[in-house]
């Protein structure tokens, strides 16, 4: 029980979940996991009459023991409390008031800083977390699909909450996309294994003074990814999915998949592959400027991403290491570098790396086109376009007057001279400026910054390092107050910059008072 709820309150930490919903989520895992052993326990004795048993799925099981939402809280509260005592303290309380207006709750859960050594060390895998290596159940209207334990388990394959207020419709349009797309095959590359089990890939991760916070959900551990590739190495797996109330579709298997951050996009492929036509090898062209990305290079038209490549191709074939960290995306760079050696030594050779599309779905292209505004949709890709064409880049648009505005404060005001010095790049400022058309605060711009630099304290006083300046490869240290200066700057630059955008913004406002 202790180490289901040491695995559920890993998980919340890095997710960043309310005490309230760690608790809930290890009671129902302790009791789940209860249900799983009597029910074997029930079949091992020889009853086969399910239907008319406890044990039939996990909401019988409930109902016979009367349990409800209010002792799933107590369950979990009992057993994570163990957790927070000496001698064995893994997990504090943390209280953020700030917080509590974001999520209703200012109660959650962080590592004891003493013990991060001793959690790092000890790898610890949920199964119901992991790809399967047997196909996922089908979903249907009288089935549970995904791991095999659902057709008792009965987790529904919409993720949503019960208090949420809709119905789906299509849903066999739902369940054959779901099934189709969570039989897709994969299996581990073994060039990107190899490269990086036998040290050769050792510069690509991160010294320890440059890692992000330990508990953002986005920063996989590297040792989860891994250690699940050392797992199913030479084997084919599943990646069990499941959608949300919206539509959008996401993996069961936490460390290891297709959505998660670099590493482990790196470490998967398909266990099928094509050998290249020429359309093809140009799309991997595009593919390879892409992964890299600096100064701009993805938002360049197709044939000058595929006369980047071309250029850059030595390079490419060398592996030379400080071109590779030049990239925005390194795994993936390293991924697509062993697999042009290949290439290079046998233009047929099978390609089994997916080659991903980055949609496009943000607030402002909604309110482009709402305000039918013709510039801004420009400005965010909604406007037809030729293959001559570069990309339209809003967020590195706007990254240029905000950058100039800190460093106006920092050399005019003397209280924010740290910030004489500080550039922050796009993909730091992308999910700020994205989110502050979905009514996102000054103090929610905060905590997001908050996840891309590392957080000490002296004497009490709060600083942030690792913010990038104007110089290369150059760090500088801030204060909490210039990072609250920061947030408010860009809160405000993207109106300032696009007044539509503030008008349309407050008549919605309006609307809902």
């Amino acid at each position: 029980m202790l180490m289901i709820t040491y695995l559920v309150t890993r998980n919340c930490v890095r997710q960043d979940k309310t005490y309230t919903s760690t608790i809930s989520k290890i009671g129902s895992n302790i009791l789940s996991h209860t249900f799983i052993q009597e029910r074997n326990k029930y079949l091992k004795q020889g009853k086969v009459d399910m239907e008319n048993s406890d044990y039939q799925s996990f909401d019988t099981f409930l109902e016979s023991l009367k349990i409800n939402d209010d002792d799933i809280l107590r369950i979990g509260d009992y057993f994570l409390s163990i957790l927070m005592m000496e001698p064995h303290r893994i997990f504090d309380r943390d209280f953020n008031v700030k917080l509590g207006y974001l999520k209703g709750e200012s109660a959650t859960i962080k590592f004891n800083e003493g013990k991060l050594e001793e959690i790092r060390s000890n790898v610890l895998i949920s199964p119901l977390s992991m790809p399967m290596v047997c196909p996922p159940k089908d979903w249907g209207d009288k089935t549970y699909g995904g791991y095999l334990t659902n057709s008792y388990i009965q987790s529904p394959l919409i993720r949503s909450s019960p208090n949420s207020a809709h119905c789906t419709l299509n849903k066999e349009m739902l369940y054959r996309s779901i099934n189709i797309m969570s039989k897709v095959e994969f299996e581990i590359n073994d060039l990107v294994y190899d490269y990086l089990f036998e040290g050769r890939g050792d510069y690509l991760f991160p010294k320890e003074e440059e890692e992000k916070p330990y508990a953002k959900s986005h920063d996989k551990p590297f040792d989860m990814v891994l250690a699940e590739a050392f797992l199913l190495r030479n084997k084919t797996f599943y990646i069990p999915l499941r959608p949300d109330f919206r539509g959008r579709i996401y993996t069961d298997s936490y460390y290891l998949n297709y959505q998660g951050s670099d590493l482990p996009v790196a470490m998967i492929q398909f266990s099928d592959g094509e050998s290249l036509t020429q359309e093809g090898l140009r799309n991997l062209y595009i593919y390879i400027a892409n992964v890299y990305g600096e100064q701009g290079i993805s938002k360049l038209n197709y044939d000058k991403r595929v006369e980047w490549t071309i250029q850059n191709k030595s390079k490419i074939l060398d592996m030379d290491p400080e071109f590779i960290l030049g990239a925005e995306e390194k795994f993936k760079f390293t991924a697509l570098c062993l697999l042009m050696r290949e290439l290079e030594k046998d233009p047929s050779y099978k390609v089994k790396i997916p080659v991903f599309f980055d949609c496009t779905c943000s607030g402002i292209q909604h309110l482009a086109g709402l305000m039918k505004d013709e510039s801004l949709g420009q400005e965010v890709n909604l406007t037809p376009q030729s293959e001559q064409d570069n990309v339209s880049d809003i967020y590195q648009k706007l990254a240029i007057p905000i950058n100039n505005e800190i460093r106006r404060i920092g050399l005019e005001n003397p209280k924010y001279t740290n910030l004489l010095e500080v550039d922050l790049p796009r993909n730091i400022l992308k999910k700020p400026i994205i989110t502050k058309t979905y009514n996102v605060t000054i103090e929610g711009i905060f905590e997001q910054l908050q996840e891309h630099f590392k957080k000490v304290v002296v004497k009490g006083v709060k600083y942030f390092t690792n913010v990038p300046t104007i110089t290369k490869h150059q760090f500088c240290t801030i204060n909490e107050s210039d990072l609250r200066m920061i947030s408010r700057i860009i809160n405000d630059k993207l109106f300032q910059r696009y007044p539509l955008i503030e008008k349309f913004y407050e008549y919605i406002l309006k609307c809902l008072r």
